[in-house]
């Protein structure tokens, strides 16, 4: 439904319309200070996008099974 409002010939159209995003990551982040996915998305929420604030920075896979595992067991 986004992607339709967004191609609209008239911005007023589109201007008119609530549209919304939720940022859980960004692709290419070279333009910002930060170096990490998540510092990129600290950035982003400082700018004011609504971004994941479930998230942790994890520097290895048992930090990620680990992660796993804590929003299993909730």
């Amino acid at each position: 439904a986004a992607a339709g409002s967004l191609r609209q010939l008239d911005s007023k159209l589109a201007a008119k319309r609530k549209l919304s995003v939720f940022l859980y990551s960004i692709n290419d982040f070279t333009d910002f200070e930060a170096t990490t996915q998540s510092g990129a998305l600290d950035e982003l929420d400082q700018l004011g996008f609504k971004t994941n604030h479930e998230r942790e920075r994890v520097s290895d896979i048992d930090g990620v099974l680990k992660y796993i595992e804590k929003w299993t067991a909730e």
